[in-house]
């Protein structure tokens, strides 16, 4: 698959706790499916960056799902859809 980067933007989880940390996870969506991202795909939760190679069956688009907790076991969770140039 082709080479890609993707940056969560600064602010989509906000706490209301001023003592809340958060801690952000990603998941590959293909369908109804989510599962943890492919070995040559990695997430850095300090910059926000998901880089690595798009899979191969990818059909135009890829989803990503966001998972953000914090320390409470609160959650939120968005999605997001790559488009892939090309496809």
């Amino acid at each position: 698959g082709a080479a890609s980067v993707y940056t969560l933007p600064s602010d989509p989880f906000v706490h209301t706790n001023s003592e809340g940390r958060i801690t952000i996870t990603v998941a590959l969506i293909n369908g109804e499916t989510v599962t943890d991202l492919p070995a040559d795909m990695t997430f850095n939760g300090a910059t926000g960056q998901v880089t690595g190679r798009l899979p191969e069956n990818a059909d135009g688009t890829v989803g990503l799902r966001f998972t953000a907790r914090d320390q409470w076991g609160a959650e939120a969770i968005t999605d997001v859809n790559l488009r892939i140039p090309g496809n």
